[in-house]
């Protein structure tokens, strides 16, 4: 098995992306640690595909040759040792108070720098939000601000992690 090191402040090659993100702003005191070992290729992206945009997780000593290639690189996190690695994908879902819409909030969440991009049909208090600028790292940076927001119950980043067959 790999080793992997944790990162406990922010990362050089990667000084935009918080050092830590709360897997639920509900459930603070777990936390994704950003990892230090390998990073995460975005892409490319086939614009006129409706597939997702294609995400390899490669060894650190690999980014240097990766950054010349203009593809979206981001750090990769973890929940501690053992743990799988965790990519994020630049969304956060939302879930305010159950007598609340989501589509009411719009305004907060812009001013706090998101946008609404998918509200739920049958949880009209819950949905994903993207940071405006499109920046996966102001989607992580942004989770405790939008926590903060009145009616705000619980955020949490999008995170993609390698599926786990159970036995």
């Amino acid at each position: 098995m790999t080793s992997i090191a944790l990162m406990p402040q922010r990362n050089s090659d990667f000084p935009d992306f918080p050092a830590t993100v709360p897997q639920s702003t509900a459930a603070r005191s777990r936390l994704y640690r950003i990892v230090l070992t390998h990073f995460a290729q975005h892409g490319p992206a086939d614009p006129s595909s409706q597939e997702p945009t294609r995400v390899t997780i490669r060894a650190r000593n690999e980014l240097c040759a990766m950054a010349a290639a203009k593809l979206t690189l981001t750090p990769v996190y973890c929940l501690g040792a053992g743990a799988p690695l965790a990519v994020p994908t630049g969304k956060v879902f939302v879930r305010l108070a159950r007598d609340q819409s989501l589509a009411d909030h719009a305004d907060h969440f812009r001013e706090a720098g998101y946008e609404i991009i998918q509200t739920l049909p049958y949880a009209r208090h819950a949905g994903w939000l993207r940071p405006v600028s499109g920046s996966i790292a102001a989607a992580l940076s942004g989770v405790r601000r939008l926590a903060s927001l009145p009616e705000v119950e619980n955020v949490e980043p999008q995170m993609l992690m390698r599926a786990v067959r159970r036995k």
